[in-house]
């Protein structure tokens, strides 16, 4: 019996190939979008879960109340690691990393020949890292590593670059070896695997925790300031409540912090396995939120459902070819109960080809989306590897497909009485929309209504990028490069300064700790003495120099910018600041005017407001803006370089030489302003390239389903067209019949996807400080488009129904 159902099955595919090949690329494509899915969410959600106690590490986050709201933070001070193992002897480990450094690494060889390394992806890590998080050690002691101040730990990838790849299987050989790296000499004390992409702490070298607090000394017991990237860790005990834990740091905070901070500043753990998805957070390096990612999830199943629907269309549509057959069936014996099985078999096995075909389609979507995804900083490639999930995945993915929208088709083919059946009675319910309401009829809305949704998300994301783009930052972007220098000593950096005033086509030099818009923030406790209060405020630190204004085009709303003559050592009490307008709202001052002159006061430091700036968009157009406070001091890290825009090429090249030349320690490494603004709008851009991928996905899928319908339309009415055209009905009459049933549909589509997308729009665009207004031209489009695209469709298929001969048709009866 199975084969003869397998036989007839072939068959019926094989007879109707316009159906079976419409079916195949809509399932295919759906399943292939879900495997892709699949594949980038497993990605997103295994982050660190190699790690042996991934379930019982956290990571130490906190959240400050301050005027403006809540400030998220995953960084902590670099005291929280050491507090830890002092105040609470039952957490197993607790460690501090700071992630946030490349270095220059240094080897002679046995001739005495110099190699010289740049490492992108340097950690400074205290001993206790490596026995929280299991990275596998190719070589070394673990339990001894990184107790000393000049040991390093490679991984693999870094020490064959290092040493040459004929130390591989031999890594043993390395420990002990000797490494200069920024400048001081180190041993090799451990190789590691190299680390998994999908990890929150990526590094290619650990350094020890002990080195930089050494040359940061101001941080070493610093509990106020929250540094980018400094992250501490903890692993629990078997069983240990995370929440007794969080209840006891925040009892011990006021041992650390003034009452002030400690009553607005809160403490909590971050199970490890949620980093990566928490965006609020931040992550250690970035985050992708679960948002982005549960989108990702209803685009392919949006796609998925969008090739069903055609499943069950074409299905029911062509049932009538399959009425005698089914009449003849019964009337030989065949029961309800087996020609459902039957139809089911039929839809199983189109199942499994579509996904035989979904597996070659998401290897090359992979692909495909790798290179199309690589202008995105935070992108991460992925690969295609057909393992047994995958495989579960497509059998649990067919067997869902074959019952839901198989089951409905089977259903109605099987429930063919077999008297009407032979007698065809049964072509006025099956065939065209007839009928006010059926099931045909909700479902081309929904399809319409899934492909209006998605193109109306993709013209308003876009027009969002569009706007971050486009809007005025309120500094200049143009032809700025910056250059992060190897030391901040101010010899060299002037002398660099004056070679670059040299060029001819260098406009403008400046150096600062960040540029306006940057991922290097520092934040500190500020307030005014004019009114008598001590009421803190979290404020943004910037380190500038007098041409920093000019070169960024800022404007100085009051008062005067600093001058050379401000400069003081970090050692100095006192100092001369500008602020930008909402650091003056934010101290209390009614107009920047008030606050000219004025004492304002930071990390046991004072200093009088000389400036105010206009405000600029200092983080991004996501968020409002900070309070930030700007003073001439130590700690310019970066060199902003403004270039005319004709002569960029054969200036980075004299530049570079000019580099090599005055800082020979380091390699030179530049990122044009532009470039870094396009990287801080990473989740938007990728949500934007997916809307654009899967709406069109959905709209072509749509399309051939919309087309395969209208040809069954056309061929079942076949008579009644020869009929109207004796009668005079020209082709523009005709055309118009079939064109008015799929206008109303999808106005009824539109109907409901245009609420659906006002709301999803909506709330989206309510994640933005500044964005852009919804208004009724983005529906109007999306409504023509889809207008547009049916028409057409369904007029090429009804045309050449309007104008075969009637004769052809006609004289068969």
């Amino acid at each position: 019996m199975l084969r003869n159902y397998l036989t007839i099955a072939l068959r019926t595919l094989t007879r109707n190939r316009v159906t079976t090949v419409i079916n195949l690329v809509g399932l295919s494509v759906g399943m292939a979008c879900c495997v892709v899915v699949y594949v980038m969410v497993k990605h997103e959600y295994t982050y660190d879960n190699f790690h042996t106690n991934a379930d019982r590490i956290y990571r130490v986050v906190t959240q400050t109340q301050e005027p403006s709201g809540i400030d998220y933070d995953g960084s902590v001070c670099f005291p929280m690691a050491e507090a830890l193992r002092e105040n609470f002897p039952t957490v197993e480990n607790a460690t501090q990393v700071y992630a946030r450094s490349t270095g220059v690494i240094k080897r002679w060889n046995d001739e005495g020949e110099e190699n010289r390394h740049q490492a992108y992806h340097l950690a400074y890590a205290d001993a206790h890292f490596l026995e929280t998080f299991s990275y596998p050690l190719l070589a070394g002691h673990r339990p001894s590593l990184l107790k000393t101040p000049d040991e390093v730990v490679l991984t693999r990838v870094l020490a064959d670059r290092v040493f040459g790849n004929e130390y591989q299987d031999r890594y043993d050989e390395l420990i002990g070896q000797t490494l200069e790296i920024n400048q001081r000499s180190y041993r090799v004390s451990g190789i590691l695997e190299d680390v998994p992409d999908n990890t929150n702490v990526y590094f290619h070298l650990l350094l020890p925790m002990e080195v930089f607090m050494a040359e940061n000394p101001g941080w070493t017991s610093n509990w106020k300031s929250v540094p980018y990237a400094s992250n501490a860790f903890l692993t629990l005990p078997e069983g240990y409540n995370s929440k007794q834990l969080e209840t006891a740091l925040n009892q011990i905070k006021h041992n650390y912090l003034d009452e002030d901070l400690a009553e607005r500043r809160t403490y909590y753990l971050q199970a490890l396995s949620d980093i990566h998805t928490e965006a609020q957070y931040n992550g250690t390096f970035f985050a992708t939120p679960k948002p982005l990612l549960l989108a990702l999830i209803s685009m392919g199943l949006i796609v998925l459902v969008a090739g069903g629907i055609n499943f069950i269309n074409l299905s029911t549509a062509q049932a009538i070819r399959r009425a005698k057959e089914i009449g003849i069936r019964k009337t030989l014996g065949s029961r309800k109960r087996q020609l459902v099985f039957q139809f089911l078999g039929e839809t199983a096995l189109l199942c499994t080809f579509a996904a035989l075909l979904a597996v070659g389609l998401a290897d090359w979507f992979l692909v495909a989306a790798n290179q199309y995804m690589a202008p995105l900083s935070r992108y991460v490639p992925m690969t295609f590897e057909l393992d047994t999930t995958i495989v579960y995945f497509l059998i649990a993915l067919g067997t869902i497909i074959t019952v839901v929208a198989g089951y409905y088709p089977s259903r109605v083919l099987a429930s063919y009485q077999p008297v009407q059946a032979l007698k065809q009675s049964v072509r006025a319910v099956n065939v065209g929309f007839k009928s006010k309401f059926s099931l045909r009829k909700a479902l081309v809305v929904v399809q319409f209504t899934i492909a209006q949704f998605l193109l109306l998300g993709t013209i308003v994301v876009a027009t969002q990028m569009d706007f971050f783009r486009e809007q005025d930052m309120g500094f200049a972007q143009e032809g700025i490069m910056v250059v992060n220098l190897p030391n901040r000593d101010r010899t060299p950096r002037e002398q660099f300064r004056q070679e670059l005033q040299n060029i001819a086509s260098v406009e403008q030099v400046a150096f600062c700790s960040s540029t306006p818009t940057s991922r290097n923030k520092n934040f500190n406790e500020v307030y005014a003495t004019a009114f008598g209060s001590a009421e803190k405020y979290q404020m943004e630190q910037k380190i500038i120099d007098p041409n920093y204004v000019s070169l960024f085009e800022l404007s100085v709303v009051t008062g005067r910018n600093l001058q050379e003559n401000d400069y003081v050592p970090d050692s100095v009490t006192h100092q001369k600041v500008l602020l930008n307008e909402t650091a003056v709202k934010t101290l209390g001052f009614t107009n920047p005017e008030e606050a000219i002159g004025q004492l304002i006061k930071y990390n046991n430091k004072q200093a009088t407001v000389v400036g105010v700036l206009r405000d600029f968009v200092n983080n991004t157009l996501k968020e409002e803006i900070h309070p930030t406070y700007f003073y001439y001091g130590d700690g310019l890290r970066e060199a902003t370089v403004k270039i005319a825009g004709t002569s960029v090429a054969p200036t980075l090249q004299t530049i570079q030489k000019m580099w090599e030349s005055l800082y020979t320690e380091a390699f030179f490494h530049y990122e044009f302003m532009d470039d870094y603004l396009a990287i801080l709008y990473t989740l938007e851009d990728t949500l934007y390239r997916f809307f654009r991928i899967m709406a069109g996905l959905a709209l072509i899928i749509g399309c051939l389903g919309l087309y395969g319908l209208v040809s069954f339309l056309a061929l079942h009415r076949q008579k009644e067209i020869s009929i109207r055209k004796t009668l005079g009905a020209t082709v523009q009459q005709i055309l118009y019949r079939f064109v008015r049933e799929f206008t109303t549909l999808v106005l009824l589509a539109f109907g409901v996807a245009a609420p659906l997308g006002y709301l999803a729009m909506r709330a989206w665009l309510n994640t933005f400080a500044y964005r852009i207004d919804l208004h009724l031209g983005y529906f109007m489009v999306t409504f023509l488009a889809a207008i547009a695209i049916a028409w057409l469709t369904v007029g090429f298929r009804s045309i050449r129904a309007a104008v075969a001969n009637p004769v052809d048709s006609l004289r068969n009866e």
